[in-house]
């Protein structure tokens, strides 16, 4: 049975048969007696005993506590000042013991591991702790005794050890680490930056044989140019010249039906004279030749309108002002030529209208030729700027299929785009656009 003889931290102390109870059975519930000199009498089924709480004296002598074994992996280590484990060698226990010159069975331990363990430990009987797969770092064991009477050691021993961080946890490795990729970096740099320069120097190689190549091919039209315009065009004037002296010379012999035969050879040797010029003209409107000035436009139209000469039924405007532009007069000149030349060509209305007109859009030039003509179905409107492609049969309109492809040629060639917008009966407008440049953003 037990007896709250004394109060220390709530502490009460037990008696048994190996404290001198004669038993530890009671025979009634009323087998305790406390009597007048407050001894206390207890009755039991082998006898009666009798205990004097003033011969009871607690024992104050604090227990001593020692570790008198620590393992690693079930390993016993000699315990010394600096113990350090490798990060695999993390199972550790503790075996400890407390000495207490009065009742040794009642001695009770509290321990707790620094660095794992937040609180000591419940009050425990067991001598011996164990601990496993403990994380690298620093560690401190540390153990306390209790006696039978609650008296506790004051100066709990210490035990402290380091598990080791693994190679790959370590500064340094984390420095090679860092250095390696730095190194594999650098060479990754060193690799791309020569692989940059090779496919440069393949890129200027290619470029400087495409440019021979390109000077070649020029040089081949400049000549290809010569052969035509001496070559075909000679013979060809000298053709022209024999049918005009024998339509002067010859004119009171040569009856009706073969002044119409003389008319159309004159007719198909100006058609020829016209079809050199345009291949002529297709054949350089892809090089960009000659300086680059500054154009009024407005002058431009105005020498291209008269040169053209168009009939008195057709009525040619500048519905703007048109700007002055930084480009290749030339180029530009056979740009307006060729699209007021189309418009008056096929105009089919005895009241004929043609416009010309500019928008600014910011960054480019917007132009547009429109008239009142005939007309364009829209699936011909890919068709119209290819080379040698007319909508209408050569013996009733005079064209080379020629001009439209020219005037892309050029545009493109200084970065703009062409294009038509058409109502079949009610006229078509032709549209292209040129790119500003900075002297012309200056003003």
């Amino acid at each position: 049975f037990r007896l709250c003889l004394y109060r220390l931290r709530n502490f009460s102390k037990l008696y048994n048969k190996n404290k001198g109870l004669v038993g530890d059975e009671s025979t009634h519930n009323n087998s305790l007696y406390l009597d007048e000199e407050g001894n206390i009498w207890f009755g039991s089924t082998k006898g009666v005993t009798k205990y004097i709480p003033k011969d009871d004296v607690p024992n104050s002598v604090l227990p001593l506590v020692y570790i008198d074994k620590f393992s690693v992996n079930d390993s016993v280590v000699v315990i010394t000042k600096e113990l350090e484990f490798k990060h695999d060698e993390n199972n550790i226990s503790f075996s400890y013991v407390g000495l207490s010159f009065k009742d040794e069975d009642d001695v009770r331990y509290q321990f707790k591991l620094e660095g794992y363990d937040k609180d000591w430990s419940e009050i425990t009987e067991k001598k011996e702790v164990r601990y496993t797969n403990l994380n690298n770092g620093k560690y401190t064991f540390k153990v306390k005794a209790r006696n039978g009477d609650g008296y506790w050691s004051e100066a709990a021993p210490e035990l402290s050890f380091v598990i080791l961080s693994p190679f790959w946890e370590t500064w340094w490795f984390y420095l090679l680490c860092a250095a390696g990729v730095a190194l594999f970096g650098m060479e990754v740099h060193r690799l791309r930056v020569r692989q940059l320069i090779k496919h440069k120097e393949e890129l200027e190689e290619r470029v400087a044989t495409r440019t021979a190549e390109l000077e070649v091919a020029n040089t081949e039209l400049k000549d290809f140019a010569h052969i035509v315009s001496h070559d075909l065009k000679a013979p060809l004037r000298a053709v022209s010249q024999l049918a005009t002296w024998i339509s002067k010379d010859y004119a009171d012999a040569i009856d009706k039906e073969g002044k119409e035969k003389m008319n159309l050879l004159m007719s198909r040797v100006k058609r020829m004279d016209n079809l050199i010029d345009g291949i002529l003209q297709y054949s350089r409107a892809g090089r960009s030749e000659g300086k680059e000035e500054e154009v009024n436009l407005n002058s431009i139209v105005t020498e291209v309108t008269d040169n053209l000469a168009p009939p008195d039924n057709i009525k040619i405007t500048i519905e703007n002002k048109l700007p002055v532009v930084w480009t290749n007069r030339v180029r530009i000149e056979q740009v307006f030529q060729n699209l007021i030349s189309n418009a008056i060509k096929y105009m089919d209305k005895p009241e004929g209208v043609i416009k010309i007109s500019c928008v600014d859009e910011g960054s480019y030039w917007k132009f547009s030729v429109l008239d009142n003509g005939p007309g364009i179905e829209e699936k011909y409107y890919d068709k119209i700027f290819q080379i040698f492609q007319a909508l209408e049969f050569r013996d009733k309109q005079e064209s080379t299929g020629v001009g439209l492809s020219v005037v892309k040629k050029i545009v493109e060639l200084y970065g703009g785009k062409v294009w038509v917008e058409s109502i079949v009966g009610q006229g078509s407008t032709f549209f292209f656009t040129l790119k500003m440049k900075g002297k012309e953003n200056e003003k």
